[in-house]
């Protein structure tokens, strides 16, 4: 059962700002944000200075998902990578068994 509250935001420099506030079970960014893109976002969650998520199951959904972009995706820190429509009994899957279980 999953009990946490989720935090819902739509760019970067909101997610990077809701990133060193509190620490999340899991993220789960699109790779393509208005002012920015999810690898920025990976950076920020594993590395940023203030980062309360290093240990944050973090998953990307794509529809951009090729083999050569998920390769990527993952080398820079991501647990998974879902291709759009992304299926929500995956996703689920993935946020339940949590940091590096793809």
């Amino acid at each position: 059962c999953i009990r946490d509250r989720a935090t819902v935001v739509r760019t970067l420099g909101e997610a990077g700002r809701a990133i060193i506030e509190r620490p999340f079970s899991a993220i789960i960014a699109d790779l393509h944000l208005p002012d920015g893109n999810g690898m920025e976002l990976i950076h920020l969650v594993r590395r940023g200075p203030r980062s309360k998520n290093r240990d944050s199951a973090l998953i990307v959904c794509s529809a951009y998902a090729h083999e050569r972009t998920t390769r990527l995706i993952l080398a820079l820190g991501a647990d998974a990578v879902l291709g759009k429509p992304a299926d929500p009994l995956a996703l689920l899957e993935l946020v339940k068994q949590g940091r590096k279980a793809a």
